[in-house]
């Protein structure tokens, strides 16, 4: 009897053991997914362009040779690779959504606007290209930015992030101006105050799965002051964590 007791015990000490060998696993897989994410994805990010620069736009009846409200523009090109072990992979829709702006110095008006759909300039600070809430750009057979279409076998997709009348410049002066960040330069707002934080969600959807995932970036990305025109290139994703959704 004392036997077949010890055997019980044994047999549920060991399930018990089992049990949380198990739970243990799943814990650890969840707190894993939770810091790390997805390991693989049919689509990943390859690099994101951020080309920031400054224009200046004329004010109507003006009695100046320049009498000018300065923009300071950031444009972001976002490009996606296949993963080639998803061989049949397609991409459906790439979607921007919920920006947030942060560390903002309140001067200017932060905008964000996507490619016109008309025109020769690729993207322009009007209100038929301005969005808020999200843009979506769908999966064709390749990338045109004036469609809002990526290619489904990946591509890039561009958006804008502006922060208009940031400043104006008034003269009278004969002397050409050139309109990039150097135009900023001849007022008396420093690269410092132009300096913003954006935030915003991406998601990359196929037919069957989608996945989500945070980009922060720093606005703009450099001294647009002093060299007029910045651009940079970011390979690095360490910081950027997808998830199913």
């Amino acid at each position: 009897m004392d036997k077949i007791k010890l055997k019980q015990r044994i047999k549920l000490s060991l399930a018990i053991s089992i049990l949380i060998i198990i739970l243990a696993i799943v814990i650890f897989r969840i707190v894993s997914y939770g810091v790390q994410g997805e390991d693989e994805m049919p689509f990943e990010l390859s690099k994101i362009t951020v080309v920031s620069t400054a224009e200046g736009i004329s004010n109507e009846d003006k009695e100046e040779r320049w009498n000018l409200n300065i923009n300071q523009n950031n444009d972001i090109y976002i490009s996606l690779k296949k993963n080639e072990k998803f061989s049949d992979a397609k991409i459906k829709n790439i979607v921007i959504e919920d920006i947030n702006i942060s560390n903002n110095s309140n001067i200017g008006n932060i905008c964000t606007y996507m490619p016109n759909s008309t025109g020769e300039r690729i993207i322009t600070n009007s209100e038929e290209t301005k969005f808020e809430e999200s843009l979506t750009y769908r999966g064709a057979s390749q990338t045109d930015y004036k469609n809002l279409e990526i290619g489904n076998q990946g591509g890039t997709i561009l958006f804008r992030v502006s922060n208009n009348n940031v400043a104006q410049y008034i003269s009278n002066d004969d002397e050409e101006i050139r309109h990039d960040g150097t135009l900023i330069g001849k007022t008396d707002v420093k690269y410092e105050d132009l300096k913003f934080n954006v935030q915003f969600n991406l998601i990359i959807s196929m037919k069957d799965k989608s996945y989500k995932g945070t980009i922060n970036l720093e606005m703009p990305c450099g001294d647009i002051v002093t060299q007029g025109t910045c651009n940079i290139e970011k390979t690095d994703f360490s910081d950027v964590i997808f998830k199913r959704i």
